[in-house]
């Protein structure tokens, strides 16, 4: 069993550097800034559902910010634990935090990969495997319409 304590998330310190570079695109404006990410998010998510999979822990805050603030619904199903401690109250804190664990996904080579390893404080990471029920769906969903399958004749 996962012993939720152990785990450690960076500051919020450890993102401001970020933050500002990325305000730097929206003149400034968080609230500008949050609904670009939420926007991109929302249209990446439509083309390939599995890039859900890029945010790893932080993804279920992900989809808290794209069930309230997306026109689309990503369903029901959270992992509350884990969203309590991969959480900013800054939502703009909490967009960067996601961003940066997704390209950081991306640059170890392990994109949409379920597995994921938390900051423990060991050398190798807590194991946590993200799989979110309403998201497998949609992915099996955009498999079965894609239409680059094998028309036999």
């Amino acid at each position: 069993m996962m012993d939720y304590q152990q785990i450690k998330t960076p500051t919020a310190t450890h993102y401001q550097t970020l933050l500002a570079r990325g305000l730097k695109t929206a003149d400034g404006d968080k609230e500008t800034f949050i609904h670009n990410h939420i926007e991109g998010i929302t249209t990446l998510l439509q083309k390939r559902a599995d890039s859900y999979l890029n945010y790893g822990p932080w993804w279920w805050q992900i989809k808290r910010l794209l069930n309230a603030r997306s026109p689309h619904y990503w369903g029901d199903c959270f992992d509350h634990k884990i969203a309590k401690i991969h959480h900013f109250d800054d939502t703009a804190l909490l967009v960067v935090a996601a961003w940066d664990y997704s390209n950081k996904q991306f640059q170890a080579l392990n994109a949409y990969s379920h597995q994921h390893y938390l900051n423990d404080g060991s050398w190798k990471g807590m194991p946590y495997l993200l799989s979110d029920p309403d998201m497998e769906e949609k992915i099996y969903e955009q498999q079965i319409n894609n239409t680059n399958f094998i028309n036999w004749p």
